[in-house]
This record gives structure tokens, C-alpha cells and sequence, in this order.
């Protein structure tokens, strides 16, 4: 027995559950009771309180009691006004009216005779009698108050229940709501219906700002065979009509939407996933709550809305510059600028990072702008990027970061630019400062008609705009803040909610993470990566041979020869005269090799201008191949048209010769008679022309001679009469051919 065991006071309206059991009491004790502690049980409907020994309750409550006899406390209380939906709209007459009919019962000295069965009736027939009632009435009355925590709220009723708001109907012979005006009632809302309806709703979501409802339901009229189709004599299908008591309404169809389809889910279909994403989503949390101190910087480009002249020609409009920002997420102080040509790129990034590491009065004093340390300090690396996934992601200079300097990369989904505001408001604050005077400023109406041309109004140079950028930094870096929420510590240090003095605070109180890499560290590991081609040439890239001492000590173009392969290199896009060796953690710079054409020399050629090059000489090596196929389409046709003629003329001669194939027995003599046959040259089958001096003694004969012996035929075993001999018979053939 547990000596130490507290006695559980009973306290009037405390729920008391069956340990192995499913009902429930409530204490309704009146003052009066004496020993009796008065229970009643809150899941009977026609429950009246009873009387049960306060100490032996307390016993059940014990915890060694067996448990078909234990009682436990329920602290989870059915009718809570906290699991109850407020009633603001409920009749306080009526409440008022219930309250003052059974105030009196529920009041000592009558509240503990009502409990008894004994006084019970008595009580109640005199006090309906007494205020014009019911007894059942006042039963209902007082059972809700014994069931419902005893409080004046408790003699509510339930009539918010009523119709099932929020449950599905069925109406399986008629249309649920008003009747209409029309004969198109439209179709009951079966079961059949409702999944009809919801395919409409699936379609209709599926592209849900060129979609209607009335489209959804003429698509389901004919999936579902809502009309009658006919074949015409063409044989072409047709819709003869459409039955209106099977076609559900509009407002059906809008009706089942709204239930089963929250507002998020229907909003997210209007404006698409990243247009709820962008503008329609909940906030849930602030830009720089995962960023406790400086040293985590967001990056962005844009283009700015500006025109520009050529620093060498001012006659001579350039286009819009690309303005580059890193921004710290803690303090929002801009800590690098970029402002150029390039495009939005890992260039622009590359020299983006390089302006972070370094000292911004130096960088200022370049552009003609003095500012002191304090107004600008800031250059260290970040240990966090956060970035585009264009920016970091798509060279391996951002891996290399990662891996090799231990910089974390954070990316923003493509499409969500509120991912990055800070530095996307940052953009229009910088903007605002030199819009309003600066020449050449882009407003929102150039695209209308009749706009202002604003090209035109072009007169700063990229010089010049750099300056009012620059400017523009120094101001934003020292103007409050006005939504920054201060800390206490800041307020007690007196820190303004200024970039600069969150950035000195948060140096200073909150450790901030940065590193101490220099410039050339950086430009080291920022430069973009790729692989070349080993071969017998030199390190080959970009259509360009280079060499270094380590392919020259390692015999890596002899080994070339044999066979090639690949290493990684990294370059410099703007420009390729030199690429840099990273095998096993070396950098070691290549040159151009003597294997190079000497008219083409990439030095200080960027990498854009170096694919243009070599797209423009692709495109005139495909233009001379396609100007070259007419020539050799014909010798084709003419190589076949000899072949065909000198195959026929093959058949002829053997046919006339009476032989069935060619002869391999006098190939060395025939080939004596085809050298003097060459030797003839272009004169004619009758011409007398031969080359040396036997040739020119021997005598003409015709090759038609057909009476005696013919020299060939002779004995004679000199040269001369060989070659005449080959020279009469070839001529005695082509005399045959001709002839027939």
C-alpha cells in the first residue's frame, strides 16, 4: 500500500473515467451533499445525477485499485469551450430565458433535492407549473447543464449542427437547392455525378487560367455520353441534342469545387506553381534567420536600365551595362559591385568576386572617388554564396570554391527571385538614387507607342556610370534601416540599424565568418575549368596548341603519338593566349606552342570572340562544301559514263576476237606495246610520230595490211621491231572498233 499517496480532491465539474470501461462522470455536487459526491454521466442521454460516497470515490481513485473498480482523472474535457466553435451570433434572449428557468434548481437549497429521485418530480412539475413550462423541458434544460461543464454557456443548443455543414449530400431523384426558373433543373447529385464532377475539376485545374467551368462540362458531356451523336451521310458523327436532366449546372461544378479544392489549391492553379510561389504563398520566416553574422553574401545581376556611350566615341551609343552586386544578408551592406558589358555569366561573377576581396578605397580611388575605410570596409571572402544556379553551378569554378576553399554554395530555384529579395530590392533602391537626373534613363513607358526614344538621350559613358554607381553604394551602405529589428544589445551599444554598423557589430559581437584569402588566391580558384586533349601537337583547347615545362619534362608529346588523353585546365574567357595546367593539384601555366598556325594568335582574343571566329570559319568551310557538291556530282557522272563506254568497248573487242575473257599469258609483251602505243601521242592513229631512232628508221605501213608477212610477224629481235610490232597491232584494233 502506498503509504505516501495524496487523497484527489473532488472538485465540482471534474470528469472521472472507468478505467476498463466507456463512461464517463462528471461531479455536479451541490452545497448540501453532506458525504455524497453527486455524479453524473455525460454520455447517457437520459442520465439524472446520483449519489455516491465521496470517500469511496476518492478510494477508486487510488492507484493499487483493481481496475475494474479504478476510476482515473480525464483531463480532456468533450465539451470545452476550447474544442467548441465560438457562437457569436447565438440568441442571448433565448440563452438569458433558458438560464433564469433553471437558475433556481440549480442553486442550493434546491439543487440537491432535484438529484433525488424522491423530489425529484415534485420539484420539477411545481416549477414548470410556477413559469408556464414544460417538465420536459426543463429536464433538457437541466441535463445539458449537468452534461456540459455546469456554466451558463453549457445551455446552448445544438442547432449549429443542423443540415450537416460541410458533410455531402445525396439526392438520388431530384436536384439539391432552390428550384430554378428554367425547365433545366439539372442533374442530382449521385454519387456517379460527384466523380463526374470531380474529373471536370481535375481538368479544369490542369490548365486552369485558359479553362472554364462551362469548358470543363462540355468535356465531360462528351467523355461521359451526355448527348446523342448521330452518323450523317457523309459518315461524320454529330451532336442532335443534349439530355438537360443529365448535365450537371455550373454552379454545381463550382459547388463541389469550392468544398473539395481549398483556396490555396485554387489559387496555386490560377497563377501556376512558381506564380503562387512568387506572389501568392504565406511567409513563414525572414530573409536572414539562418544568418546570424556577416559573412554569408547573396548574389545577382541585372541589366541596367540605362544607355551608354562608347569612352572612345560619344557619337557612338554601346547599350545597356550589366550591373553585378554582392550583398551581406546579414547587415544588407553591398560589399561588391560589378559594372560592365559582360552578360550575366560566371565572368561577371569571377571578376564580382575578386572586386569583394578588394580594398574599396583602392577600387574607389581608380574611378576618381575618396572615401575613407570606414565608409566602405569590407575585403574578405564569404564563407556562403548564394547564388543563381547559372552563376555557380554550370562551371566548375563554383565547384572548385566548394571544394577547395570550403566557401558553401547556396543556389535559388529557377523562377523565384523572391528567394534572393534582398539583393532584387536592392537593385531598385541602387537605381532610385541616379534615376531621376541621369541621362539615358529607361522609364517603364519605352514599349508604348509613341514613347520617348531614350537611346537617344544617352551621355554617360561606362567610366562615368561606375562613378554614380559607386556613389550610390556609399549612400545605400550608410542609410538606416527602418524595418531592421534591433537587437537589445545593439540598442545598448547604440548601433544604428545601418549596413555598416551591422557590419562592424556583427564583426565585432557575433563573429563573423569570413576568410583572409588574398587576390591572387582567388583568381586562382574563380577561374573557369575544362578539359583539353594531350596530343603530339601540344595540349590542344579551343582548336589552340599549348606547351608547358611539365609535357616537356614527362615526354607527353611523344607519348601522344601513340596514344591520346585528357587533363583539366583552366582559362581565363577573356583571353586565351595562356591556359593553366591542374593535374594533382598543380597550376602551371601553358604558352602557345610553335604548332599553331602563325596568322592566328589568340593572345588577348576573349573566348566569345575566339567561338565567333571559329563559327564564322565553319560557316565558310560549309558554304565551300556545299558549293563544291555540284562538281562532284559531276565527275561521278562522268567517271560512271567512261567506266560503262570502256566496259562495253571491253565486250565488243572480246566478242571480235572470238574470246569469252581476257588473256593473262602476254601481259608483259602487251605492256611493251601499250608503252610504245603511249609513245604515239595526240597525232592520230596515221601519224608516223615515234620517239627514238629506231622508230624513226622504221617504214610506214598501214595497219590494214593484210597481204605478206607483216613486220611484227618477223623474227627480228631488236627493240625497234617490238615496239613496231605493238604499235601496228594496237592501231589494227582501233581501226576494228571504228569500223564497226
Amino acid at each position: 500500500m502506498n503509504e505516501h499517496y495524496t487523497v484527489v480532491p473532488l472538485s465540482l465539474g471534474m470528469l472521472l473515467r472507468e478505467a476498463n470501461g466507456n463512461r464517463t462522470f462528471r461531479i455536479v455536487t451541490p452545497e448540501g451533499a453532506g458525504f455524497d459526491a453527486m455524479l453524473y454521466d455525460i454520455d447517457d442521454k437520459n442520465a439524472w445525477p446520483f449519489a455516491g460516497d465521496t470517500e469511496a470515490v476518492q478510494q477508486r481513485l487510488r492507484p493499487e485499485t483493481p481496475a475494474e473498480k479504478k476510476l482515473v482523472v480525464e483531463l480532456d474535457d468533450p465539451w470545452s469551450p476550447l474544442l467548441r466553435p465560438p457562437r457569436p451570433k447565438y440568441d442571448k434572449v433565448k440563452l438569458e430565458r433558458d438560464w433564469q428557468l433553471i437558475q433556481p434548481l440549480v442553486r442550493p437549497p434546491v439543487a440537491y433535492r432535484v438529484m433525488l429521485p424522491q423530489y425529484r418530480n415534485t420539484i420539477l412539475v411545481e416549477h414548470a407549473k410556477l413559469n408556464r413550462t414544460t417538465r420536459q423541458k426543463l429536464t433538457r434544460v437541466l441535463r445539458r447543464y449537468w452534461q456540459r461543464g455546469l456554466s451558463r454557456n453549457a445551455l446552448m443548443d445544438d442547432m449549429d449542427k443542423c443540415g450537416g455543414k460541410g458533410k455531402p449530400k445525396v439526392f438520388a431523384d431530384k436536384k439539391n437547392g432552390r428550384r430554378r426558373k428554367d425547365a433545366h433543373p439539372g442533374a442530382p447529385l449521385t454519387e456517379t455525378v460527384r466523380k463526374v464532377l470531380r474529373i471536370a475539376a481535375d481538368w479544369l485545374f490542369a490548365d486552369r487560367p485558359h479553362r472554364t467551368y462551362q469548358d470543363a462540362l462540355d468535356r465531360i458531356a462528351v467523355s461521359f455520353g451526355n448527348v446523342h451523336k448521330v452518323i450523317d451521310p457523309q459518315g461524320c458523327q454529330v451532336v442532335v441534342g443534349l439530355d438537360p436532366a443529365l448535365q450537371p449546372t455550373v454552379r454545381q461544378l463550382q459547388d463541389l469545387v469550392l468544398k473539395d479544392h481549398s483556396y490555396a489549391v485554387r489559387r496555386r492553379a490560377q497563377l501556376g506553381v512558381k506564380g503562387f510561389d512568387l506572389t501568392g504563398r504565406a511567409f513563414h520566416g525572414r530573409a536572414d534567420q539562418h544568418f546570424p553574422c556577416p559573412g554569408h553574401v547573396v548574389l545577382d545581376a541585372t541589366i541596367a536600365d540605362i544607355y551608354l556611350l562608347s569612352q572612345f566615341d560619344r557619337t557612338t551609343i554601346v547599350g545597356r551595362p550589366t550591373v553585378y552586386l554582392a550583398i551581406d544578408i546579414y547587415s544588407r551592406l553591398i560589399v561588391g559591385i560589378y559594372v560592365g558589358f559582360e552578360p550575366p555569366s560566371w565572368v561577371a561573377a569571377m571578376i564580382l568576386m575578386c572586386n569583394v576581396v578588394t580594398p574599396k578605397v583602392a577600387y574607389c580611388a581608380q574611378f576618381g572617388v575618396e572615401i575613407t575605410e570606414d565608409q566602405w570596409p569590407c575585403h574578405s571572402m564569404p564563407t556562403t554564396l548564394f547564388g543563381d544556379k547559372g552563376e555557380m553551378m554550370k562551371i566548375q569554378g563554383g565547384q572548385l570554391l566548394s571544394s577547395e576553399l570550403g566557401i558553401r554554395i547556396l543556389n535559388a530555384p529557377s523562377g523565384r527571385p523572391d528567394c534572393k529579395s534582398i539583393v532584387e530590392l536592392r537593385f531598385n533602391t541602387i537605381q532610385r538614387k541616379w534615376a531621376a537626373f541621369a541621362p539615358g534613363y529607361v522609364k517603364k513607358d519605352f514599349d508604348e507607342r509613341g514613347a520617348r526614344d531614350y537611346r537617344l538621350d544617352a551621355a554617360l559613358t561606362l567610366y562615368e556610370f561606375t562613378q554614380l554607381m559607386i556613389l550610390a553604394v556609399i549612400q545605400h551602405n550608410s542609410a538606416p534601416i527602418s524595418d531592421f529589428p534591433s537587437t537589445p544589445d545593439m540598442a545598448a551599444e547604440g548601433a544604428a540599424p545601418t549596413p555598416v554598423e551591422l557590419w562592424n557589430y556583427g564583426i565585432q559581437s557575433a563573429s563573423g565568418n569570413l576568410r583572409n584569402d588574398s587576390i591572387s588566391q582567388i583568381r586562382r580558384y574563380v577561374l573557369p575549368r575544362d578539359t583539353a586533349t594531350v596530343t603530339h601537337k601540344g595540349i590542344e583547347f579551343r582548336k589552340n596548341f599549348y606547351q608547358c615545362p611539365s609535357a616537356a619534362k614527362g615526354d607527353w608529346l611523344v607519348k601522344a603519338r601513340g596514344r591520346r588523353w585528357r587533363v583539366s585546365v583552366a582559362y581565363d574567357p577573356r583571353d586565351l593566349g595562356l591556359i593553366w595546367l591542374c593535374e594533382k593539384g598543380m597550376f602551371e601555366e601553358c604558352t602557345r606552342a610553335g604548332t599553331n598556325a602563325l596568322d592566328i594568335d589568340p593572345n588577348g582574343v576573349s573566348l566569345v570572340e575566339w567561338e565567333v571566329f571559329q563559327e564564322q570559319a565553319t560557316k565558310n568551310l560549309s558554304r565551300a562544301q556545299d558549293e563544291h557538291l555540284p562538281t562532284r556530282v559531276q565527275v561521278t557522272l562522268a567517271s560512271d559514263q567512261i567506266v560503262s563506254k570502256a566496259l562495253q568497248e571491253k565486250a565488243r573487242a572480246l566478242k571480235i576476237a572470238g574470246l569469252k575473257k581476257l588473256s593473262t599469258d602476254d601481259i608483259r609483251d602487251a605492256g611493251a606495246r601499250e608503252k610504245a602505243l603511249d609513245r604515239i601521242g595526240a597525232a592520230g592513229p596515221d601519224s608516223d610520230l615515234s620517239i627514238g631512232p629506231a622508230a624513226a628508221a622504221s617504214p610506214r605501213r598501214s595497219p590494214r595490211q593484210t597481204n605478206g608477212p607483216r613486220p611484227y610477224e618477223t623474227d627480228e629481235p631488236n627493240p625497234a621491231s617490238i615496239a613496231q610490232r605493238g604499235k601496228a597491232k594496237a592501231l589494227d584494233l582501233i581501226k576494228k572498233a571504228r569500223s564497226t
